[in-house]
């Protein structure tokens, strides 16, 4: 009988023990609660920097212009000091903000705005590729990296690198049209490399597809360069009368196009 008062003994004695250690072993199968770093808020900060500065931007261009507004509702002249105009300081203030953020997705946002400010292409360019080429941003950037020095080399290794064929397509047509501006004699081949492979690429915020811009500048090269015929016209004439331009033939004619809306 004293051995069984024993046993129990031991056990009761025993049981918080297990209950115990069973409790540390359930504690420690819990994962700690996740530590957000610091830096997973930076890119809501560079995003949230970047709509600060260029909604302040837009604000002090639209006061820069209203003197010139007001002037003209009143049928009166003033002229604008261009030199007083807001970029030339936000052009520091957002390169600033670009390299505060440098490498994300904010900072190609704000070296856009750079651009837009007039600075630097050259410089700008060599941030920009190095930093965002694969990103799909590019597309806001390629219009003004095509007028640098070493534009078609860099709209070539934006082709060859970016992974993204919305990018790569609007890269080709920039390329084709400054080659066709310059005059360049493998322009048309390369718009027709647009138009055959990234056709269907919307530009300029959905407005119109890249194969539909470069069919216009192959038309621009093949039919109204100089020294080409002019392909033929029909409509009214100032009296309402129809004629057709081909009715002139062999001579001097000269084209007003004018609108009014």
């Amino acid at each position: 009988m004293e051995r069984t008062h024993w046993i129990l003994a031991a056990l009761l004695f025993a049981a918080p023990l297990f209950a115990e250690e069973a409790e540390k072993k359930k504690t420690k199968a819990i994962p700690a609660t996740p530590v957000i770093a610091p830096a997973a808020a930076a890119p809501a900060e560079a995003s949230t920097d970047i709509k600060r500065l260029t909604d302040e931007y837009n604000n002090a261009t639209q006061a820069f212009f209203q003197p010139w507004r007001d002037a003209k509702a009143k049928g009166e002249t003033y002229k604008l000091d261009y030199t007083k105009h807001p970029r030339i300081e936000y052009a520091k203030k957002f390169q600033a903000l670009a390299e505060k953020h440098a490498g994300q997705d904010a900072a190609l946002d704000a070296w856009v705005m750079v651009l837009r400010c007039g600075g630097n292409r050259d410089k700008v360019a060599a941030v920009v590729m190095r930093d965002h080429i694969k990103s799909k941003g590019m597309t806001n950037v390629i219009g003004s990296l095509r007028y640098a020095s070493n534009g078609d080399a860099l709209m070539m290794k934006i082709i060859q690198e970016s992974p993204h064929r919305d990018v790569q397509g609007f890269a080709m047509l920039m390329r084709g049209e400054t080659m066709l501006r310059n005059g360049h004699a493998d322009a048309e081949a390369v718009l027709m490399e647009v138009v055959k492979h990234y056709g269907d690429v919307k530009i300029y915020g959905g407005r119109m597809t890249a194969g539909k811009k470069a069919e216009g500048n192959l038309f621009e090269a093949r039919k109204l360069a100089i020294g080409k015929t002019a392909p033929d016209i029909e409509g009214e004439d100032i009296d309402g009368v129809m004629f057709k331009l081909s009715d002139y033939r062999g001579k001097v004619v000269l084209l007003d196009f004018w609108g009014d809306w």
